[in-house]
């Protein structure tokens, strides 16, 4: 089982569970609308500290919550956290996610009334994005469908902490809403403070292509930060306040 020690690797134990939880999972297709509800099972992680070596991919991602603010080491640099390209509606709780490239890497295809929630995490060191949504892109093999992105998506986070992670947010979906959460980008002339060695210097700390709202946002600002904290790709569909 997973080692909450953090002596031994945890990844094959994560998978089980997850495996295990899809196994329960129940889609109703005629309860007003085309995917408008499921149930599945969810996943409790007790305290602990847990290092993981490989990307865990949730599938269709059950509601994953954590007891204590359990923490989840990624300790390949190369390598995300949890990573998703089929999750619909999920909710991600009280969890530490340190370490590896991307913590929460997820992307609906498109599903109609796609809706994930994230609160009372804590995102400390990814290499490229705490959070980042999946882009539409072409089929990469004959017979293959081309991936439809994750519009049709509401996100939210509150309530969470940031740290030292070279992007906060990539957000691709139609609408991402980031509440109520405190910031720390670190110092963004030396990498963002981040220890992974893939982290780049100069990068802002929100990347937006679709919908963002920031609300309620507190952190600590460091000398050179103007002009990093927020690089608006695209301001579409909603407006942005601080």
């Amino acid at each position: 089982g997973a080692d909450p020690g953090g002596r031994n690797d945890s990844t094959a134990a994560f998978r089980a569970a997850i495996d295990f939880a899809v196994t329960k999972s129940y889609k109703v297709m005629n309860c007003g609308g085309g995917g408008c509800g499921r149930t599945i099972a969810d996943l409790y992680v007790p305290a602990g500290r847990y290092r993981i070596s490989d990307t865990i991919d949730v599938r269709v991602a059950p509601g994953i919550h954590g007891e204590g603010t359990a923490i989840i080491e990624q300790t390949n640099s190369s390598a995300d956290i949890f990573y998703g390209a089929g999750v619909w509606r999920t909710q991600i709780s009280g969890l530490h996610f340190m370490g590896g490239q991307n913590h929460l890497h997820f992307g609906t295809n498109n599903e109609n009334t796609g809706f994930i929630t994230v609160e009372r995490c804590v995102f400390t060191n990814a290499s490229s994005a705490a959070i980042r949504m999946i882009p539409p892109h072409p089929a990469v093999a004959k017979g293959q469908k081309p991936y439809q992105g994750s519009a049709s998506t509401q996100v939210t986070v509150s309530k969470s902490e940031f740290f030292t992670c070279e992007r906060v947010v990539v957000n691709h979906c139609d609408a991402f809403f980031f509440l109520d959460n405190w910031v720390n980008c670190g110092d963004r002339r030396h990498a963002g403070g981040c220890s992974e060695t893939t982290c780049q210097k100069g990068v802002a700390c929100f990347e937006n292509h679709d919908g963002l709202v920031i609300e309620r946002m507190v952190g600590v600002p460091y000398p050179g930060d103007q002009g990093y904290l927020l690089r608006a790709i695209s301001m579409s569909t909603y407006p942005h306040s601080f």
